[in-house]
């Protein structure tokens, strides 16, 4: 299989990598849908290295689309959102064998929580290579959020990691995919450059860098799934559509606030409000 001429750049997005044996106990932390296990996440960077990918920074993808920059053959962005302690135990030893880096989006406020990253933690993977960057301060809906409130969580965390990790922070990822129309102007002023959304889909030099789109990889990615998405089948891609399409108009019936409470009490996921960790 190869990769199509017009192929968009991917942004992978990752939650926990976790042994099999974990992911019981860290559903009640976050969504089991998105706890990968580690077997599963090292044969799909095995794929990727042995197809041929490389992995490229948000530094790297923003300076292609602004035409700066020329990109390797089969350009991937992987990133990880909220945190989780896996992203150290598991991911991290799991890319630098394979000679991957990848971008970590923080809470900075959860930092040290249990079952989440530590500054040591992330100090170590930093000085590998690795990218860390913000997904706010304290993970809430954007959506909810008065203009100074945005600020508040946007450029507080920025200067968290920065001030921690010595690190020029770039970039962020929408906690839940939710925004607000402060959202851009607001991380603009606070000195951001992009951002990650959830929303289904590749990006080319016409996407928005503040809405980059994403592929969520999941618990039950399957490898062949997970190699048409990176190589771009039609028929995969298109399944994946719609099945985002779905989720996507159920999340805009229900209000995000509600649906993410909704799919909490069917899984069994603490609920973010009442508990200290995500």
């Amino acid at each position: 299989m190869t990769q199509r001429a017009d192929a968009g750049i991917p942004i992978l997005m990752y939650h926990e990598v976790a042994e099999r044996a974990e992911i019981g106990a860290l559903a009640r932390k976050t969504q089991r849908g998105y706890i990968l296990a580690r077997d599963d996440f090292e044969r799909e960077m095995e794929l990727l290295a042995r197809d041929g990918f490389h992995s490229i920074s948000l530094s790297d993808l923003r300076s292609w689309s602004r035409s700066e920059a020329t990109l390797p053959p089969k350009p991937v962005v992987i990133t990880f959102d909220d945190g989780f302690a896996g992203n150290f135990r598991h991911a991290f030893p799991v890319l630098a064998r394979h000679g991957f880096t990848a971008t970590f989006f923080v809470v900075t406020n959860k930092i040290g929580d249990p079952v989440m990253l530590t500054w040591a933690e992330l100090t170590e993977m930093n000085r590998h290579g690795m990218s860390i960057q913000s997904h706010t301060a304290n993970h809430p809906l954007l959506s909810t959020l008065t203009e100074a409130r945005t600020r508040g969580e946007l450029m507080e965390s920025k200067h968290t990691i920065e001030d921690k990790l010595g690190t020029h922070v770039n970039f962020l990822s929408l906690p839940n995919g939710d925004s607000n129309p402060f959202y851009v102007p607001v991380a603009q002023e606070c000195g951001y450059l992009g951002g990650c959304c959830s929303r289904f889909g590749f990006n080319d030099r016409k996407t928005d860098p503040f809405f980059w789109r994403r592929i969520a990889v999941k618990h039950k990615t399957k490898l062949k799934d997970f190699r048409d998405i990176v190589f771009q089948s039609s028929r995969t891609l298109a399944v994946l559509r719609t099945m985002a399409a779905t989720k996507a108009a159920a999340s805009r019936l229900l209000g995000k606030k509600n649906y993410d409470r909704l799919y909490n009490l069917v899984f069994g996921v603490e609920d973010q409000e009442k508990s200290k960790h995500p």
